[in-house]
Parts: C-alpha cells; structure tokens; sequence
C-alpha cells in the first residue's frame, strides 16, 4: 500500500512540474520541455559583455562570451578625462569560432619618450562592442564603468 502510494505521490509531482512550468519562474526563464527534449532558452546563449577597470585605475579590459556564431568583433572605448580633450580606443578582431574572448589592459593615458601622462578625472567609461556574423547581421552591447 505505501508503495503505491509513493508511486502515485511521484507521478502527480512530475505531472504537476510538466503541466505548470510556464507559470513557475524557474522553469520560464531557463528551459522548457517538448518532445522529451531540453531546449534552453536563447538568453543563456546571448553574447555577455564584462567590463572592468583595472585596480590601479590606469587600464580597462573586458571579456565577452557566447561569440562562437560572430565572426568579427568591433570595440569602442571611449571617455572624457579632465586634464586631456575626449579619448578612445578603438578596434576590430576577426574571430575563430572561439566563445570567450578577453583584452585587458588597455592603458588610460598617453608615453612620451617613456614618460606616462594619467588620464584623470574621468566620470565613466564607455564601451560599445558591435559583433558581425557572417549573415553581416550585427548584436550591438554597450556597457559603462563609474570611475
């Protein structure tokens, strides 16, 4: 008796989970079950932009995954230090099929025969990432840095 019981418990609890998995949070926002597979939704495989300040306040990087169907990517950083007029950096990096790329170091200032002028007194930080894929359809993110 108990078994069957429990047996009866376990079915109404994975017919209950299938039935109301579009009202459960959960199970809206990460996957759905259809023909006894697992499709996950699309915004695990969106790009995702990391945009950092190094420690010492003289650099930037940033790391972006989910990039394995773009072949090219575009990056823009661009702020506006006090003792200098508006600066960026900019460039372009043809991708190989990779899903994760990371550039660091990308020095706020400018050398002079070895001499290192700091960028100060900056509000943000911008970037603008823009990736191609081969369809020439682009995914444009942006992100900001409180420095």
């Amino acid at each position: 008796m108990k078994k069957r019981l429990l047996a009866l418990l376990a079915i109404l609890f994975f017919i209950n989970l299938i039935l109301v998995q579009d009202s459960n949070s959960y199970f809206a926002k990460t996957s759905s079950i259809s023909s006894n597979s697992l499709t996950i939704s699309a915004e695990y495989w969106d790009p995702k932009l990391d945009f950092y300040l190094r420690s010492d306040k003289k650099a930037v990087g940033f790391t972006i995954s989910n990039i394995t169907d773009y072949q090219t990517l575009k990056y823009e950083i661009t702020y506006y230090p006090t003792n200098r007029g508006p600066q960026g950096i900019i460039g372009i990096i043809n991708l190989s099929g990779q899903n994760e790329l990371t550039r660091e170091n990308f020095l706020l200032g400018t050398n002079s025969s070895g001499i290192w002028v700091w960028d100060k007194g900056m509000d943000t930080i911008s970037i603008k990432v823009t990736l191609t894929n081969s369809s020439s359809e682009t995914n444009i993110l942006e992100s900001q840095i409180d420095y």
